[in-house]
């Protein structure tokens, strides 16, 4: 069989997409629609925001690998900013396609190493191993403690545990473990899982 360069498959794609995929052939859920164009209050020569707006093509069966290992903190809220675009995710998936986690819905696996490692502590260790730091760590565990009720699986590398003298009493309840945080996110991509680094 013959190979296909990235070049003819970006073209054919854009021709699928030019005869006939439009963004309306991806219509907005009814109440999604509403609620934005009740938010954005704009239209662009008389189309409103939602007629502009392309929403997912698919509805079912997605499963996204995150890959987290920054320590960037948003500045609006202080939770680590990997973290707080998977929660943006879980709630745009509820709140926009009234998907739920689970095989039909979506599923959304966390993969926590380097860096990022120090926000899967509970808020006791971390400010025991960041006493500059006290209390910097309460955000991101309510925010992971949120991923986890939603049915979200966040794992810990533990290399990065090794690493840094952590043991698994020192880990957010519910957090599960991997022995390596790299394996695991390519190991998540060859199952046809997303994988994504936000």
């Amino acid at each position: 069989m013959r190979k296909m360069s990235m070049a003819s498959i970006a073209v054919i794609g854009m021709a699928c997409f030019s005869n006939g995929y439009a963004a309306t052939d991806f219509n907005c859920p009814s109440a999604a629609k509403a609620a934005m164009d009740a938010q954005f209050l704009s239209t662009v020569d008389g189309v409103p925001t939602s007629d502009l707006t392309q929403c997912l093509g698919v509805r079912s069966e997605i499963k996204v690998a995150v890959n987290v290992s920054g320590a960037a903190i948003n500045a609006k809220n202080g939770i680590n900013q990997q973290i707080n675009n998977v929660k943006n995710m879980v709630e745009n998936y509820e709140s926009v396609y009234g998907l739920t986690q689970g095989n039909t819905g979506y599923q959304i696996a966390v993969i926590v190493h380097g860096s990022a490692g120090k926000f899967l502590l509970t808020p006791a260790v971390y400010d025991a191993k960041n006493p500059g730091d006290i209390g910097g760590n309460v955000a991101t565990t309510n925010a992971v403690n949120f991923l986890l009720s939603k049915g979200v699986k966040v794992y810990m590398c533990q290399n990065t545990m090794r690493s840094n003298g952590y043991v698994t009493a020192d880990i957010t309840p519910g957090v599960k473990e991997v022995p390596s945080g790299v394996t695991a996110v390519a190991d998540f991509g060859m199952r046809q899982w997303v994988v994504m680094t936000p």
